[in-house]
């Protein structure tokens, strides 16, 4: 799985674009194929579901199987798929509150709760 988030992380993400709200009728309108997501200044992830068990995996080899949320997700998946692989941000969520990517490191250690999981893309 790291070298497939390698791959993703070179070949896809470097080429997505941030637009500022000045920006984006003038870059959506220079594209010919666009998608649109929130950035949630997390770290990138793939999430990955072999039919039993979710597990995330990041570009520097980095797997985690124990976070609260990938219990969740496995129970939404069971039943819906029988594997799937979706790349995201692991963020640490802050109700009113802005995330920061630096804020995951410590949330991360201690397992939170409040780590939720935004795929961007299906692959």
């Amino acid at each position: 799985m790291k070298e497939i988030a390698q791959k993703y992380k070179r070949q896809t993400a470097s080429r997505y674009l941030p637009v500022g709200a000045q920006e984006i009728t003038s870059k959506i309108m220079e594209a010919q194929c666009y998608g649109v997501s929130t950035k949630h200044d997390g770290h990138f992830y793939l999430l990955s579901f072999d039919g039993e068990k979710v597990t995330l995996t990041n570009h520097g080899g980095t797997f985690i199987d124990d976070l609260p949320l990938l219990k969740e997700a496995s129970e939404l998946l069971k039943g819906f798929c029988k594997d799937i692989v979706l790349a995201g941000e692991l963020y640490l969520h802050k109700e009113g509150g802005r995330t920061r990517s630096f804020d995951m490191t410590a949330a991360l250690d201690d397992k939170s709760a409040a780590i939720y999981f935004a795929a961007f893309d299906l692959l």
